[in-house]
């Protein structure tokens, strides 16, 4: 096997390319507040994109 060395946002578009194919990312604000209050969630990512306030406190209090 050979090793292949990347940047931080080559490897991350790796790994959710395969979270996509494997059915293990979960998107949009319902969805993912529901896997984050059941405890399914590994990782939380929040775009700096996102202008919603409401949005962003609350993935970020269910994070705590």
């Amino acid at each position: 096997m050979d090793v292949v060395e990347m940047d931080f946002d080559t490897a991350l578009r790796e790994v959710l390319k395969n979270a996509i194919a494997s059915n293990g990312l979960v998107r949009g604000l319902h969805e993912c507040a529901k896997a984050i209050e059941q405890r399914k969630a590994i990782v939380c990512f929040l775009a700096e994109s996102c202008d919603e306030v409401n949005y962003t406190d609350i993935i970020e209090a269910l994070c705590r």
